[in-house]
């Protein structure tokens, strides 16, 4: 929780528009005391704007169960040391800010793939869930709170947790989080 009582508040009118600026007594702004705290000044919409080119949905429309081994994907119902590697891998460049990249593909019972993807740029993880190769339909997401349904999911988190249970990633901009 903010100290107010350490904090000045300075409004300015700029072309009619009120401008806030907290600022401490020592005269740092808060976006500056974020930035010191390891927390960009950007607000989220500029992280996101700024996330840079994307590794994400690059396979062919076509994949192949042996396309994704090759390609070094993760397949969840038959994880190798290799790919449980790669996991830890991920983990551990997220929490040292390495850019990194992984991608899980589970296949339907039909053997259509199922796409999730993270893409680390050092600050933001970028998720895609993709379902569209899936020919039965069967694999389709639906908003709770709108009734929507898609087959596409895309967000921008900023923390991975891992919990040993269940791991996640959070602080998202659209979704309060996704498992991992």
């Amino acid at each position: 929780m903010l100290d107010f009582s350490k904090r000045v508040v300075l409004v300015t009118l700029i072309s009619g528009l009120a401008l806030f600026l907290i600022v401490n007594f020592n005269g740092t702004s808060l976006a500056q005391d974020n930035k010191d705290n390891g927390e960009s000044n950007f607000t989220f919409e500029q992280q996101i704007k700024n996330f840079g080119e994307k590794q994400t949905n690059k396979v062919p429309k076509d994949y192949t169960p042996e396309e994704a081994m090759e390609n070094g994907d993760i397949t969840p119902t038959n994880i190798t040391p290799k790919q449980r590697e790669k996991i830890n891998q991920f983990k551990e460049s997220v929490k040292n800010g390495n850019p990194d990249f992984i991608r899980f593909t589970q296949f339907s019972q039909f053997g259509d793939p199922i796409i999730t993807e993270f893409q680390f740029n050092g600050e933001l993880i970028y998720y895609r869930w993709d379902s569209t190769r899936d020919e039965s339909g069967r694999h389709i997401a639906e908003n709770m709170d709108t009734g929507e349904r898609f087959s596409v999911q895309e967000d921008y988190c900023k923390k991975l947790v891992n919990n040993p249970k269940m791991p996640y990633i959070t602080n998202c901009y659209n979704s309060e989080s996704y498992e991992f």
